[in-house]
């Protein structure tokens, strides 16, 4: 009952957000929004794995009588106790302002939220996107992954850069948030995008070529050995075990996914190209690369959150513009049936996951 509710509420303000619904009281809606999305994982954060790792390292670092730090590279590409200096350095600007543990996790899990909200809402039907969100591993997994799912929510919301072609802004966050987590790196390969606009196209074909062979990938049809390749492991010591198909992390998600795929041959036969929507396009379709080559290397999840995040607000997208083509209308709305109660089912299993709401 708990579960089903927290859902409902979540869409409800979403809808109650969107300032075509309320007009300018639809910023009082986001802000509840914001403290509704942060309140389960600050509440429920105390069962994941890593929750006792983050407060530990949270006292400790607010304990230490001066944090030394040798140079801008050592705070950039270094590490203390397999923590990045960025987010250590958050860690103790909130010890020092007096925030308790407990505090810390909520500072977290707003921080995130608020990011996230305003990413999604720059796309249409906001209540369909965080819909999407909450029946996403992104927005649970944020009670475990504690900084990775920042520097992928401030990855999403910086997108907006690129899309505007301000490039300079775009490097400065990227930079600054590969100080909060190196695997964020990645975040790098769209500052290209900020120099052109009339080769997507181009890039569509490319990445849809080697979406093909990461379907091959998936069902084993083509090995690959990601072991030899050093771009994580060589920005940061410890980063390598993405690369490693043994050991899959446990939150990974080792079956194929049918439903993204699928979504992507809508996209072959629907997207309109759109300048501003380009470099969502682009994002999304990394993100379906990136989903089938996890189920042949399991760790690759965690690289995969950085571009499938774009998921929740293309798909609806992408549906709309299914439905301008009048032969395919009832079929686009009776997919979007399908696809909403696959994602029922999705969210009730995420949340069922260690009874999450038993806590409550």
């Amino acid at each position: 009952m708990e579960v089903a509710l927290f859902l409902i509420v979540v869409v409800v303000f979403a809808y109650l957000g969107d300032v075509k619904i309320t007009g300018k009281k639809s910023l009082y809606f986001r802000i509840v929004l914001i403290l509704v999305l942060s309140f389960l994982p600050w509440v429920i954060g105390e069962l994941s794995t890593d929750h006792e790792s983050y407060a530990d390292n949270y006292r400790a670092i607010g304990r230490l009588d001066h944090l030394e730090i040798g140079s801008l590279y050592e705070f950039f590409f270094g590490r203390m106790e397999k923590t990045e200096y960025g987010f250590i350095l958050i860690n103790r600007i909130l010890y020092k302002l007096g925030v308790s543990q407990s505090g810390f996790f909520m500072v977290m899990a707003l921080l995130t939220n608020t990011l996230f909200v305003k990413a999604y809402y720059r796309f249409e039907q906001p209540a369909f996107v965080f819909f999407l969100l909450l029946c996403s591993s992104h927005y649970i997994v944020q009670a475990n992954l504690v900084r990775q799912i920042l520097s992928v929510s401030i990855v999403l919301y910086s997108l907006r850069y690129v899309v505007e072609k301000e490039w300079k802004k775009y490097l400065l966050v990227s930079i600054l948030t590969f100080a909060i987590h190196h695997s964020s790196i990645l975040s790098f390969i769209f500052l290209p995008l900020c120099f052109f606009s009339q080769g997507f196209k181009y890039i569509k074909w490319t990445l849809l070529g080697i979406w093909v062979l990461s379907i091959l990938v998936a069902f084993g049809r083509v090995f690959l050995d990601l072991s030899q390749l050093n771009l994580l492991a060589g920005a940061s010591e410890g980063y390598d075990f993405y690369l490693n198909s043994e050991n899959g992390i446990g939150t990974s998600n080792e079956s194929f996914n049918f439903l993204y795929n699928f979504l992507v041959i809508l996209f072959i036969f629907f997207y309109k190209s759109d300048e501003k929507k380009n470099v969502y396009a682009y994002v999304f379709l990394l993100g379906a690369i990136f989903c089938n080559l996890y189920v042949a290397v399991p760790n690759l999840y965690r690289v995969s959150l950085y571009f499938s995040a774009i998921y929740p607000a293309f798909v609806p997208f992408l549906l709309k513009q299914g439905q301008s083509f009048r032969k395919f209308k009832f079929a686009i709305q009776g997919l979007t049936v399908i696809i909403v109660l696959y994602y029922v089912r999705t969210y009730f299993l995420l949340m069922s996951f260690g009874d999450s709401f038993s806590i409550l």
